[in-house]
C-alpha cells in the first residue's frame, strides 16, 4: 500500500509506541509502523525530498501533532515516549486533532511547511531516516564483544588545536587544499538554503561556530573529518556565491542577498571570524586515527565505520575494496539489495578481506579494529596478490549463488521458510570458506547443494550457539570461532561423502 498521509499515521504511531513499551527511537517507530501497515520495501524507501523517505517525513509530522495534543513527548535525541495521557488512549480521532491544530495555527500545514514544526520535530527531520540508510534486506547485527582489548596507546594521539580566521579556510578551498569530495564523507550540500542561511547569520551576529576537524596527514590536502556541511555552506556563500540568504531571524533586511550584496563591514566580519580547528598531524598511526575519527565525528548523520576506514585508507586499499564491491558477481550473489551510499557494500567486502587475509584462529577483537588493520594491510600486497584475491572472491560469489541462489548468506529454518535478510556474519563465513576451497572441492560441494542446504537448516535449528553467533555478539572471539568451525565442518562433511 502507498505511504499514508501523516494524519492517517497518528494511530499507527500510537500503536507502535505501545507495542515498543511506551518509548522508542524514531527508527524503531518507523520499523514498527511499517510492519503494522504492511508496507512494501518500495513504499518504505519512497523518497519525499532531499533523500528523506516519505515514511520518515510523514511520521515526523504525526509525532508533531500527537505531541501538541499532549499524547507524546520527546525524551532524547530522536527518542519519543507516550505521556500518561498517551498511555491511556486506545486510539485518537484524527479529524478532531486536525481541527484543534488548525484553530491554534490559523491554517493547516502541508508537507513542506517545516516552519510550523516545533523544535523537537525539526530536530527529528535532521535525524530522519534517509533512504540509503534503510536497508531492510540486511539483518541488523550486534557486534559487541565480551572481551575488551586496548586498541592503542593513547600517548600516540597527535592532534593540534589552532585558532584560524575563516579567510584562511576560504583560501585553502579556493586553492583546492581542502578535499571536499573524499570517498568516505557523506555528500556535502545536504542542508537546505534556510539552514545554510542561518549559519551565515550566526557568523554575522558573532555566534561562535562549533570546532572543525581535519586530517592533516597531507599538508596540501586536508581531509574534512567533521564540518563538511558548514564548509559546503561557506563555499556556496563566499566563494561560489550561489547561496542567497533567506528566512533570517535577526537580520531579515539581508534576505535575498549573496556575499557580494553585503556591506563591506559584514563581509569582513565573515572573513575575519575566528574558528577553532583541530588537525590530526602527519605520522599519527592508522589505528589511532580510526579511533579519533569515530569519536569526534559529531554530525547529525554519524559516519559509518566503513566510511571511516576509507577515510584513513585511501589509495590502494580503498580502491581495491570498491573494485570488489562493484563486481557484478558480488551484486548478483547478494540479490542486488545491498546499498552503496553509506558504503554498506564495501563493509561486506572488507569483512571478507579481513578474514581471508587473517585466519579466524588468530582473530583478536574488537571487530572494527580488526577490519581496519586488515584494510590497511592491503597496501602491502603486490598487484598479483590482489589479483589472486579478486579471483578467489569472484569464485566464492559464484559458488554461493550456485549453492543457494537468492538465499545466499541468509538464514533459513525450513525449506518452506520465508526468505530472510542477508546476514553479515553468514556472508563473512560463507564467502571466506568458499574462497579457501580448491576449484575441485567447490565443484563437489555444488553437486551436493541440496544436502548442504538441509544440513545447514538442521544446524541453525539444533545448534543454538551457532545460531546466536550469527546475530548476537558477533565480534566475540568465541563466536567468530564457532561460526567458522561449524561451516567448515559442514562443508567438509559434504565434500567427503
Amino acid at each position: 500500500m502507498p505511504v499514508p498521509v501523516f494524519e492517517d499515521m497518528m494511530n499507527p504511531t500510537l500503536q507502535a509506541l505501545k507495542s515498543l513499551g511506551g518509548e522508542a527511537h524514531i527508527k524503531e517507530i518507523e520499523d514498527k509502523v511499517s510492519e503494522l501497515l504492511d508496507l512494501s520495501t518500495e513504499d518504505i524507501l519512497e523518497v519525499h525530498k532531499d533523500n528523506r523517505t516519505k515514511l520518515g517525513y510523514r511520521l515526523a509530522w504525526s509525532r508533531n501533532y500527537l505531541k501538541r495534543v499532549g499524547l507524546l513527548e520527546r525524551t532524547g535525541r530522536a527518542y519519543w515516549s507516550l505521556t500518561e495521557e498517551g498511555k491511556k488512549a486506545e486510539a485518537v480521532d484524527k479529524d478532531q486533532i486536525i481541527r484543534k491544530i488548525k484553530m491554534l495555527d490559523g491554517r493547516l500545514a502541508n508537507d513542506d511547511d517545516e516552519d510550523l514544526l516545533d523544535d523537537d520535530s525539526k530536530s527529528d527531520l535532521d535525524n530522519a531516516i534517509l533512504r540509503d540508510q534503510h536497508n531492510p534486506d540486511v539483518e541488523k547485527e550486534d557486534t559487541l564483544s565480551s572481551e575488551i582489548i586496548k586498541p592503542f596507546d593513547p600517548k600516540r594521539i597527535d592532534i593540534t588545536s589552532k585558532t584560524l580566521i575563516l579567510d584562511s579556510i576560504f583560501k585553502r578551498i579556493s586553492r583546492k587544499e581542502i578535499n571536499l569530495f573524499t570517498d568516505f564523507q557523506r555528500q556535502g550540500d545536504l542542508w537546505d538554503p534556510m539552514k545554510q542561511s542561518r549559519l551565515i547569520e550566526s557568523i554575522l551576529i558573532r555566534f561562535p561556530l562549533p570546532a572543525f576537524y581535519f586530517d592533516g596527514t597531507d599538508e596540501d590536502q586536508w581531509l574534512i573529518v567533521d564540518g563538511l556541511q558548514r564548509i559546503s555552506t561557506l563555499k556556496n556563500f563566499v566563494i561560489d556565491k550561489t547561496l542567497k540568504l533567506q528566512n533570517l531571524e535577526f537580520l531579515d533586511q539581508f534576505n535575498g542577498c549573496n556575499y557580494d550584496d553585503l556591506p563591506r563591514n559584514l563581509q569582513r566580519r565573515i572573513d575575519e571570524a575566528e574558528i577553532t580547528v583541530y588537525i590530526i598531524n602527519p605520522g599519527t598511526p592508522d589505528e589511532v586515527k580510526y579511533n579519533v575519527f569515530k569519536r569526534i565525528n559529531t554530525t547529525a548523520l554519524i559516519l559509518e565505520p566503513q566510511e571511516i576506514r576509507h577515510a584513513i585508507n585511501q589509495g590502494v586499499p580503498a580502491l581495491f575494496v570498491k573494485e570488489l564491491a562493484d563486481l557484478d558477481e558480488f551484486k548478483r550473489a547478494t540479490s542486488y539489495t545491498i546499498k552503496t551510499h553509506r558504503m554498506l557494500d564495501r563493509d561486506f567486502v572488507t569483512r571478507f578481506l579481513s578474514f581471508y587475509l587473517n585466519p579466524y584462529k588468530g582473530y583478536q577483537p574488537d571487530l572494527d579494529t580488526f577490519m581496519n588493520k586488515s584494510m590497511a594491510a592491503l597496501k602491502e600486497l603486490s598487484d598479483s596478490e590482489r589479483l589472486e584475491i579478486k579471483s578467489k572472491f569472484i569464485g566464492a560469489m559464484n559458488g554461493a549463488y550456485s549453492l543457494f541462489g537468492e538465499d545466499a548468506f541468509r538464514k533459513r529454518f525450513s525449506r518452506a521458510d520465508n526468505r530472510k535478510p542477508i546476514n553479515k556474519a553468514l556472508f563473512e563465513v560463507w564467502s571466506v570458506s568458499l574462497a579457501k576451497l580448491t576449484n575441485e572441492d567447490l565443484k563437489l560441494l555444488i553437486e551436493q547443494k541440496d544436502k548442504l542446504t538441509d544440513e545447514f537448516i538442521l544446524l541453525l535449528n539444533e545448534d543454538s550457539v551457532f545460531s546466536d553467533s550469527l546475530s548476537s555478539g558477533t565480534g566475540d572471539r568465541k563466536r567468530v570461532t564457532k561460526r567458522f568451525t561449524a561451516i567448515e565442518n559442514l562443508i567438509q562433511k559434504q565434500i567427503q561423502q
